[in-house]
């Protein structure tokens, strides 16, 4: 027997009614699954409310842990004003949960958790951006190249 949760981003508020009228459903014995198209929204905290409501609360601990120990210090690493030591240990944390959850879910879910586990800054996003605009303007070239000798290659010879 399995209990199903279909529309997942229903609980990931712990405290509201749904979240905890679902987790009274007693499911000894069973697997819980949660389907959900949108699988996390904004903050860790709603990532800890799934991850609860699939595990019973066997891997991540209860709220007021998790949010000592992961997400307090991951959201003070991300801050502006964070010092080296708080940045360091939020990115340490971020990759423990992405381990962590690499043997929960597929990889693609881990890649998904990535903005908001290490957020990037604006200046990041943007080099990050012309950089690849850079690689997709020498791909265009290097096509372009290849295909003018192809075709100079094709067309006849004057003689």
């Amino acid at each position: 027997m399995n209990a199903k949760k279909k529309e997942g981003h229903c609980i990931k508020n712990y405290s509201n009614s749904t979240a905890k009228a679902v987790r009274e459903i007693p499911v000894k014995g069973c697997h819980r699954i949660i389907l959900s198209g949108t699988f996390m929204q904004n903050r860790l905290s709603e990532l800890w409310s799934l991850i609860d409501f699939i595990s019973d609360g066997r891997i991540l601990g209860d709220k007021k842990t998790f949010k000592h120990e992961f997400e307090n210090r991951i959201d003070r690493a991300n801050m502006k004003d964070a010092t080296l030591i708080e940045k360091n240990l939020g990115q340490r944390l971020a990759i423990l949960l992405k381990v962590l959850f690499s043997f929960i879910f597929s990889n693609y879910y881990c890649h998904s958790i990535d903005p908001y586990l290490l957020r990037r800054t604006k200046k990041g996003v943007k080099e990050q951006e012309q950089q690849r605009q850079i690689e997709s303007l020498a791909e265009t070239k290097e096509v372009n190249s290849s295909t003018t000798k192809q075709s100079k290659k094709a067309l006849p010879s004057k003689q």
